[in-house]
């Protein structure tokens, strides 16, 4: 599981580094040092990714919780469409 200590350390190479914590949940670090949380899934058959914040506006727990909230009230959406959505209600 990350913590905020790795995130903040974690530094990208040649190439763009991914911190894995769980359930597909990950920390994206560009080679240009730029951070953002994106998430792997698969939804019919197909490999979907969806991106949800940067660190460290989005903090690691912030991140996780909005997840399961959206995916609770997908309603068999995707997490991607469930996110649009509730941002269209607001």
């Amino acid at each position: 599981m990350l913590n905020d200590t790795q995130c903040k350390q974690a530094k990208a190479g040649e190439k763009p580094l991914k911190l894995r914590d769980e359930k597909g949940l990950y920390l994206l670090i560009a080679t240009a040092g730029a951070k953002y949380w994106r998430m792997d899934y698969r939804f019919a058959g197909k490999r979907k990714t969806l991106a949800l914040g940067v660190y460290p506006e989005a903090l690691l727990k912030q991140v996780f919780h909005g997840v399961v909230e959206h995916w609770i009230a997908s309603d068999n959406k995707t997490p991607g469409r469930a996110r649009r959505c509730s941002k269209n209600v607001t």
